[in-house]
């Protein structure tokens, strides 16, 4: 169980940044998707009520996120590489409309296959999540994090990190999205790493 340490937001992201650049700690995998608790008082979330309840709140870069990591010790949580815009999505809750069966054998006829209709595309917008913004920067602080899934390097599972607040600190986990660097940082709370 590792712990985020506690120091102000800026010294965080700084001392990360030398982890990184020195390549010190040791690789994860690839981040999948951040899985957001319950959104703070007071934050704007412009989510459609069909997406919080078929996915809730996430960031989700599907298989295209960066790459995650742990600090010399295992004390933080990293992120080594840069941060790609959240990509499209498929739309929450679509259903594909039914398709008859005399339909599906005109079109292997036809084309020689049938391929089933996909949910249309839609834009995940980051400040749309539920997100404070650090007053003058174009920082977003995404809390309380839940979890973070990953793929494992080598291996062909998942891997989670669940996160807790840290009763000591009083922090929650949270992820900090710098919009001018691409890069993210996990500050405060608690994890642990579950393959």
């Amino acid at each position: 169980m590792g712990s985020a340490t506690v120091f102000s937001v800026e010294d965080l992201m700084k001392l990360h940044r030398e982890f990184v650049e020195r390549g010190a700690g040791r690789r994860l995998g690839k981040m999948i998707k951040i899985v957001l608790g319950e959104v703070p008082r007071d934050v704007p979330l412009r989510l459609s009520k069909k997406e919080i309840l078929t996915e809730g709140r996430t960031l989700d870069w599907f298989g295209q996120g960066p790459l995650l990591g742990l600090s010399p010790g295992d004390v933080d949580l990293l992120v080594y590489s840069s941060l790609a815009p959240l990509p499209d999505k498929p739309e929450p809750g679509w259903t594909p409309p039914e398709v008859s069966q005399r339909t599906i054998e005109r079109a292997v006829a036809r084309d020689g296959k049938w391929t089933p209709l996909r949910a249309p595309l839609v834009k995940q917008l980051p400040e749309d999540r539920g997100a404070r913004r650090i007053k003058g920067t174009n920082v977003l602080l995404f809390e309380p994090v839940h979890q973070v899934l990953f793929r494992p390097e080598g291996i062909n599972v998942f891997g989670c990190v669940g996160a807790t607040t840290d009763e000591s600190s009083g922090t929650v986990p949270t992820f900090v999205w710098n919009f001018d660097e691409g890069r993210g940082y996990f500050y405060g709370g608690r994890f642990r790493v579950e393959i």
